[in-house]
């Protein structure tokens, strides 16, 4: 029987049925959410750091297909709902959400033998910023659709459209950013079919909570290997996301000199919206 530390140093055990998913962890002492989804390959991790207002059932809606379409393996399983089936995603999934904590626990992905970092949207600072990650080594580490600067006028979120999101948060104002963001009815659609459990007082302080952090530049650098823009973005405005990787690769040759091994990052332009479902179930 499998057996993890959570954040608060007690056992308990995981999840035998592939697909299944721990029960998120709470928020706690400033640790960031997390929820662990069980794949088939489980030597394997994605750490995937999420988006602003998501939990766990964002993985969910990815790998969740219409029970009335044909098996395509003993690995599906029936959801609650008698509706949709889940299918296993190919490695184990460790989601990160909900940055009104910053800390993580290296204990939760103590064991694999190979550790991808994924990060989309907003989870791309909340890495960068993330207090736990700076031992933890990645084979990979790939940022979709996000910048390690959120709110920024050149290389970020504009912060005249940060602040009215977050001044005018509400009921409508969301279903309104969430269409957006996933850039189609079908999408949308989709998306809800496992809406986030979180409450509006919550990712309220989520975003409020980014803004003030990320006016600090404290945190760990991600070896970033490669960045995803997606060109019908409504959310990041694709321009500033080539500022910020083309920036930051300047960077990375101006300190080559002083530090060996580095690597330019790779920028990628692709044509989704800020959630292109698909693409991202992909690159899991």
């Amino acid at each position: 029987m499998d057996v993890q530390e959570n954040r608060i140093g007690k056992s308990e055990q995981l999840p035998e049925e592939v697909g299944g998913a721990e029960n998120s962890c709470p928020l706690e002492n400033n640790f960031i959410q997390t929820e662990l989804i069980r794949g088939v390959d489980r030597s394997t991790l994605t750490l995937f750091f999420s988006g602003w207002a998501t939990d766990g059932n964002l993985i969910k809606s990815l790998f969740a297909e219409c029970a009335t379409q044909p098996q395509q393996s003993q690995l599906q399983q029936q959801t609650s709902d008698g509706q949709h089936i889940s299918v296993a995603p190919p490695n184990d999934i460790l989601v990160c959400y909900n940055y009104n904590g910053y800390l993580f626990n290296p204990k939760l992905i103590e064991g694999y033998s190979r550790i991808k970092l994924m990060a989309w949207s907003l989870g791309v600072w909340a890495a960068e910023f993330a207090t736990g990650l700076e031992s933890v080594v990645f084979d990979e580490a790939v940022a979709l659709n996000g910048t390690t600067s959120p709110n920024d006028e050149q290389r970020g979120i504009p912060p005249a459209i940060y602040t009215g999101t977050l001044n005018g948060l509400n009921e409508r104002n969301l279903y309104k950013f969430r269409r957006r963001m996933c850039g189609s009815t079908e999408s949308y659609n989709a998306f809800m079919q496992f809406p986030p459990q979180r409450t509006m007082e919550s990712i309220k302080g989520e975003l409020a909570a980014i803004l003030t952090r990320s006016q600090t530049k404290d945190w760990t650098s991600i070896p970033w290997s490669k960045a995803i823009i997606c060109t019908q973005d409504a959310i990041f405005p694709p321009d500033n996301q080539v500022n910020a990787w083309k920036g930051l690769n300047e960077e990375r040759v101006a300190a080559e000199a002083n530090l060996s091994g580095i690597k330019e990052i790779e920028i990628c332009l692709v044509e989704q919206p800020h959630f292109p479902a698909a693409l991202l179930k992909s690159l899991l």
